[in-house]
């Protein structure tokens, strides 16, 4: 049985700092598991409860959260993308990340690009369209 920890000890997040390659799975009740290797120094600890990966290798971005998206469903989550309305989605005037999929940003192995403007107002633009059906779904 694995051992669970109330939150990440110096020395678990030291471990995690040290690791080239890590595994990320996901499943449905029924079904198959999806283990997928992950790599190229894209793990992180953001805090004590908390990590990120970024997702650099395999079939990119849109195949991860299609994915992805049955297994949300499964656990009856509602999934929203960033619609078509949002006419930065259309821009093609640099490369960007973000797909009606949702918000998204490219980024390169070692962190140095950060979100470009188009892409924060991608985000920003879809939590709007996010927090307005979250706020139907409650009346």
């Amino acid at each position: 049985m694995a051992k669970q920890f109330p939150s990440l000890t110096p020395e678990l997040k030291d471990f995690i700092g040290r690791q080239h390659m890590f595994f990320t799975a996901s499943a449905c009740a029924e079904g198959r598991i999806n283990l997928s290797p992950k790599g190229l120094d894209g793990f992180r600890v953001t805090g004590d409860n908390e990590v990120v990966f970024l997702n650099l290798t395999g079939s990119g971005n849109e195949t991860t959260i299609l994915g992805f998206i049955p297994t949300l469903m499964h656990h009856g989550m509602v999934v929203v993308g960033a619609p078509y309305s949002i006419q930065e989605l259309t821009d093609i005037s640099e490369f960007r990340g973000g797909s009606a999929y949702g918000a998204g940003t490219v980024a390169g192995p070692d962190g140095s690009r950060q979100p470009s403007e188009i892409e924060l107002t991608i985000a920003r633009k879809q939590g709007a369209h996010v927090a307005g059906i979250a706020a139907k779904l409650v009346k």
